[in-house]
């Protein structure tokens, strides 16, 4: 998932050509259609898998697409994800019960460093609480985060990934490089959502 070195494949692609030369044969066998697949799949790695798989340590260097990614330049760092309380103590913290149904909140959020220079990472930190009234401490359900960036009302860089979370409350870091913003005072909106849930909650911090 996410993008390997561009040497690396202009490597394999030099070693294709070689070994497509020497064969004296006509295959497509690590040719450039092989080369296509590598890079196809770099892409496709970063556009779905870097999500599911940043769950436990993310992949450095992902890039967030899409025209709004673009205007702000932003870069995405390796995911931190903790488990801050398994089920039975989010329930006693909660004070949950099943006949609640599913519980889903938002606890915390920060944006630091506060304030932040351009071009350095900031770090997006967000803990919740997700309880379902099946009683398994294990059990593991698909959570979507959502992370916005506003200035002055307007959206200049929005992030989303899906994780599979284990019930309870749990932390989770996402560093992010944004080259281009204007020093001024900015917005993080982090929503999480499951099922037919959502919880939001916002924070402020100053680009310098």
């Amino acid at each position: 998932m996410g993008f390997g070195p561009l040497d690396q494949l202009l490597e394999k692609k030099d070693e294709s050509k070689e070994k497509k030369d020497t064969s004296k044969e006509g295959t497509k066998e690590g040719g450039s259609d092989s080369i296509l697949g590598t890079i196809g799949g770099a892409v496709g790695g970063a556009a779905v898998g870097a999500g599911v798989g940043g769950a436990v340590g993310g992949k450095k260097g992902a890039i967030i697409g899409g025209a709004v990614g673009a205007v702000a330049g932003a870069v995405i760092g390796n995911y931190v994800t903790k488990q801050i309380r398994d089920r039975q103590q989010a329930v006693a913290a909660k004070g949950y019960r099943p006949d609640q149904g599913i519980l889903l909140t938002m606890d915390e959020v920060s944006a630091t460093p506060n304030p932040v220079k351009a071009g350095t990472p900031l770090n997006m930190f967000a803990s919740y609480t997700v309880l379902t009234p099946n009683n398994e401490n294990n059990e593991k359900v698909k959570v979507k985060e959502i992370r916005e960036i506003r200035h002055k009302g307007e959206v200049v860089e929005t992030h989303s990934d899906e994780f599979e979370r284990t019930v309870g409350s749990v932390g989770n870091t996402v560093p992010i490089t944004l080259k281009d913003l204007k020093p001024g005072k900015y917005e993080l909106v982090t929503t999480v959502a499951y099922a037919d849930k959502t919880a939001q909650s916002k924070t402020n911090f100053t680009v310098q």
